[in-house]
C-alpha cells in the first residue's frame, strides 16, 4: 500500500527502470525488483505496457441498496488509473428485475460518463443446469459483455476481469497493481490475481461476536496470502478475460464459485495454474442485519455456504484421477491432502481442543490417577500458553490494521473484552457450521445460495 503502483507502472518498461526502482522506498524495491526482472526475461512480442491493458469489473447485485452500491462503484471512481480503460458491468437479476433496472438507471447517470464502458446485465430466472447463485449471474454477465467488448475491437489477452461483491471497496492502487503484476508475470493467461479481503468496511458497527469472525477471517487471508503454494480464490479476484473465455467463464452450478474457480482453471490447463497474491486490500462489509439475532443468524449461514466447498474434494479427487497422465502428480496430490485437511480441521480442530484433555479423563476415571494424565495436563498447559501468545498478537494486529473509532464511538473497553469469546466464538462459528455442511453433504442434502444482507447501520 505504500508504493505508487500507478507511477512505476507507467516506467516500468522504460531502459532505466532498475536505476529508478532503486531509489524508491525500502518495502518496494524487492517487489518491484522481482516483477521487473521477470519482465526483462519474456520475449519483446510478449511483453506489454500499461498502455495495452483494459480492466472489467463485474459487480454482481441482488436486493442490495443503492446507497451500498454507490459506495462501490464510487470507490472504481477513485482508482489511481485511466478511468476510460475501465468498464464496469453491474450484473443485475431478474428476480429482482424492479429494483435492479432502478439501481442500474441511478448508477448510469451519475457514473456512467466516468468509465470508459458500463453497462447493465439482467440474469434471466430459472435457466437450465445453473443454481441460483453469484456464479450464474456473472457467469450470464460476462458471457454477454465479453461480446461488446470483442465488438470494439479490444483485445481479451488486453482485459483483466475483477469480480467484486456489491459492498465491496476497492483499494484505489488496486487496478495499478493488479497492471503492473499481469504484464510483468510470465504465462499470465494461466494466472489468477488475489486481493487481500479485509472485512473492515463497518467493523465497529457489528456485534463484538461478528467482529471477532470478522478480524478472524482477514487475519487468515493475510496468513494464506503469505503461502502462494496454498492460496485460492476467495471473493473479489481477476483472471484474464482470455482465460474466462477459453474455460466458459465461471461455474453455474457451485454456491462457492470463488474457491471452486480455482480447480476449474487448475484442471483445464493441467495443473499449470495458480493463484497470485497482491497484498493489495478490497474492503468488505462484516455481516450486518437489522437485528441482533438476524446478523448473528446471518454470520452462521454464510460460514456455512463457506464450509460448503468441502464439495470440491470429490470434483478434485474426481478430475485428478480422469487426468492423473497429464497433471502434476504428487502436486496436485499435495494440493488435494491441503484441501481435504483443511475442511477436516476446520470441522474438527476446535471440538479436539475443546474435548482433548477433560474425556479421557471422565471415560477413563483409573487413567485419572496415571502418570500420563497427568503430563498431558502439563502439555495442554503449555499449549494454550502458547495459544494465548497469538491471541494477544491478533489484539495487537488488530489495533494497527483497524480503521479508526468513529466519532463518539462507545464500543472500546469491547474491543478488547471481545477476545475473551474466541474459544466459544471459534467452536459456535467455526466447528459447527462446517459440520452443518458437511453432514448436508453426507445426507445428500443440497446446500442452496443463502444471499448475506448488506445493511449499513449501528447496532446496539
Amino acid at each position: 500500500m505504500t508504493i505508487d503502483w500507478r507511477k512505476y507502472l507507467t516506467i516500468f518498461h522504460h531502459t532505466d527502470f532498475p536505476s529508478i526502482q532503486k531509489r524508491s522506498l525500502p518495502e518496494a524495491q524487492g517487489i518491484l525488483h522481482k516483477l521487473h526482472s521477470q519482465y526483462q526475461k519474456m520475449s519483446l512480442d510478449y511483453r506489454k505496457t500499461g498502455d495495452d491493458i483494459y480492466h472489467l469489473v463485474v459487480v454482481p447485485t441482488y436486493k442490495e441498496d443503492i446507497e451500498i452500491l454507490r459506495h462501490s462503484f464510487q470507490s472504481i471512481a477513485d482508482a489511481n488509473y485511466d478511468l476510460k480503460k475501465i468498464m464496469v458491468v453491474l450484473a443485475t437479476e431478474e428476480r429482482d428485475h424492479e429494483r435492479g433496472t432502478k439501481n442500474a438507471e441511478i448508477l448510469k447517470n451519475e457514473f456512467g460518463h466516468i468509465f470508459g464502458h458500463m453497462w447493465a446485465v439482467e440474469h434471466p430466472a430459472d435457466l437450465e443446469n445453473e443454481v441460483i447463485g453469484k456464479g450464474s449471474n456473472i457467469y450470464f454477465a460476462g458471457k454477454e459483455v465479453s461480446k461488446k467488448i470483442i465488438e470494439l475491437g479490444i483485445k481479451p489477452e488486453n482485459v483483466v476481469v475483477t469480480t467484486i461483491d456489491a459492498d465491496n471497496i476497492i483499494h484505489p492502487d488496486y487496478l495499478p497493481c493488479l497492471t503492473l503484476h499481469y504484464i510483468a508475470t510470465p504465462q499470465r493467461k494461466n494466472r489468477s490475481y488475489q486481493s487481500l479481503p479485509l472485512f473492515f468496511n463497518n467493523i465497529w458497527n457489528v456485534p463484538i461476536f461478528i467482529r471477532i469472525v470478522a478480524l478472524g477471517s482477514s487475519f487468515w487471508h493475510i496468513i494464506q496470502s503469505g503461502r502462494a503454494d496454498r492460496l485460492r480464490n476467495f471473493a473479489a479476484h481477476s483472471q484474464p478475460l482470455e482465460a474466462l473465455i477459453e474455460m466458459d467463464f465461471w461455474s453455474r452450478t457451485s454456491i462457492v464459485e470463488d474457491g471452486h474457480q480455482f480447480w476449474r482453471s487448475f484442471f483445464h490447463y493441467k495443473g499449470n495454474h495458480k493463484v497470485i497474491p497482491l497484498f493489495m486490500p478490497i474492503y468488505q462489509d462484516a455481516v450486518q442485519s437489522e437485528t441482533y439475532w438476524e446478523t448473528l443468524k446471518d454470520q452462521y449461514l454464510q460460514l456455512r455456504r463457506w464450509a460448503w466447498g468441502s464439495t470440491d474434494i470429490a470434483y478434485v479427487a474426481t478430475n485428478f484421477w480422469k487426468m492423473r497422465r497429464v497433471v502434476p502428480f504428487w502436486r496436485t496430490l499435495r494440493r488435494l491432502w491441503i484441501l481435504a485437511e483443511g475442511h477436516y480441521m476446520w470441522a474438527t480442530a476446535p471440538l479436539i481442543l475443546m474435548m482433548a484433555s477433560p474425556i479421557p479423563r471422565v471415560l477413563n476415571e483409573s487413567f485419572s490417577q496415571s502418570v500420563t494424565s497427568y503430563n498431558l495436563g502439563m502439555v495442554f498447559y503449555v499449549f494454550f500458553k502458547l495459544a494465548l501468545i497469538g491471541i494477544i498478537t491478533s489484539m495487537l494486529l488488530s489495533m494497527i490494521m483497524l480503521p479508526k473509532h468513529p466519532n463518539g464511538w462507545k464500543g472500546r473497553l469491547g474491543s478488547v473484552v471481545m477476545w475473551v469469546f474466541l474459544p466459544i466464538i471459534t467452536i459456535f462459528f467455526g466447528a459447527i457450521p462446517a459440520i452443518d455442511a458437511q453432514t448436508r453433504l453426507m445426507l445428500g442434502k443440497r446446500l442452496e445460495f443463502n444471499v448475506t444482507k448488506k445493511v449499513r447501520k449501528a447496532v446496539p
